[in-house]
């Protein structure tokens, strides 16, 4: 059982050498996780993850719903290769912080039509996006 890569990012770094930065700031409950597990199988590990190194440490700002997936996945035996990974600068941590709240944060709303016409030309169901 082997996850696929299916993007590139600036450098590929090992899930066992990134460390969670967010601390407790988001959850992933068990439906969430089956849903995100589901989604990477089929349609692979389809973005680079959000990464500040300070010294010899890599920290994760964005991504730490899909790397907690991973991480569980490898311990069920999925094999998975190196992730790929984007460099964000910070001058601190507090900057190192305030950019995971940036790119955690949803400004866009999805609406309801929107998504009708997004989704009415392919076989995407309404089920496969909840």
């Amino acid at each position: 059982m082997n996850v696929e890569i299916r993007t590139r990012g600036a450098t590929m770094l090992s899930v066992e050498s990134l460390k969670h930065f967010q601390g407790n700031l988001k959850s992933l409950s068990e439906s969430n996780y089956l849903k995100l597990k589901k989604e990477i199988l089929e349609l692979g590990f389809s973005e680079p993850l959000s990464v500040w190194k300070q010294g010899e440490n890599h920290f994760l700002l964005n991504g730490h719903q899909r790397v907690r997936t991973i991480r569980r996945m490898v311990e069920d035996g999925y094999n998975c290769p190196a992730l790929p990974v984007n460099w964000v600068d910070a001058v601190d941590e507090n900057e190192a912080k305030r950019k995971v709240l940036a790119l955690t944060s949803q400004y866009g709303k999805m609406e309801t039509q929107g998504l009708y016409e997004f989704i009415s030309d392919s076989d995407i169901s309404i089920d496969d996006i909840e």
